[in-house]
């Protein structure tokens, strides 16, 4: 399997050189993406940052105390907030005001501390360096993005199996860290799509293929496999890409219904 490199550039939303809103589709999603700290210096002034938040954000974003983690939380929620009227206006042929759309996290049940909204949508949220993306979807899906990096050999033995290392140590020298921050993405990805956390299940999961179009195969252990389907989330699909300096994956059930 290759990694999927020629990706072009995403799709900037805003006018002009403005490109601090953007999006792209990967497979049958549209990933919005935010820079964390460009979307503060555009909507700062009250009345712009009231067209994307509603009192209860801005409330909300003034109790977090470390600016850093503000930004964090602002291009996240406008990220999904795009994604969110996005699906919204697809299936629907509805315009949704950004500021009336609330997300917050899940409370209780197996899903639990996932964001969820008043759009009764799936939604899905990550964040690395300079960016913050969401996809939103009918169904369950999980996005993750990871600034390309190198792992050290302790992270690497509690992230990949024997097949996964094999791939990736095959790779020209410059592509190794792609590829380990790829399997990485993937797995983070598949399992927020389930609602449940990546640790401790790392090896449960194996990336053991990638099409020309980014198209992932994968094989699960018989512990996970069984937990997955008592959760009944669907069958699933994954798209992995390299965006820059970035890899993204979005994972998801597919899409049956209304």
């Amino acid at each position: 399997m290759s990694v999927r490199t020629a990706m072009g550039r995403m799709v900037s939303l805003q006018p002009g050189d403005a490109e601090w809103a953007m999006s792209k589709v990967i497979g049958r999603w549209r990933v919005f993406a935010v820079s964390i700290a460009g979307w503060w210096e555009a909507l700062r002034d009250g009345q712009m940052l009231g067209c994307y938040f509603g009192a209860d954000d801005i409330a909300e974003m003034q109790r977090i105390p470390r600016e850093k983690r503000r930004l964090e939380w602002g291009a996240g929620r406008i990220a999904a907030k795009l994604a969110l009227r996005q699906l919204h206006r697809d299936q629907d042929g509805g315009v949704a005001a950004l500021n009336t759309i609330e997300i917050g996290n899940r409370k209780a049940g197996p899903h639990r501390g996932q964001p969820q909204s008043n759009c009764a949508r799936h939604l899905s949220i990550s964040h690395a360096g300079e960016w913050a993306v969401a996809v939103a979807g009918r169904s369950h899906v999980g996005v993750d993005v990871e600034r390309i990096r190198s792992f050290g050999s302790a992270m690497r033995d509690m992230v990949l199996t024997a097949r996964e290392r094999e791939w990736i140590d095959a790779a020209e020298a410059r592509e190794t860290d792609l590829r380990t921050t790829l399997v990485w993405s993937f797995k983070e990805s598949f399992m927020k799509a389930h609602g449940l956390g990546v640790f401790g299940h790392f090896r449960d999961i194996e990336l053991t293929g990638m099409a020309a179009n980014g198209r992932l195969a994968w094989s699960l252990s018989g512990s996970l496999e069984s937990t997955l389907r008592r959760l009944a989330t669907g069958t699933f699909e994954a798209i992995g890409e390299r965006i820059g300096d970035y890899t993204l994956v979005v994972s998801g059930a597919s899409d049956r219904g209304p």
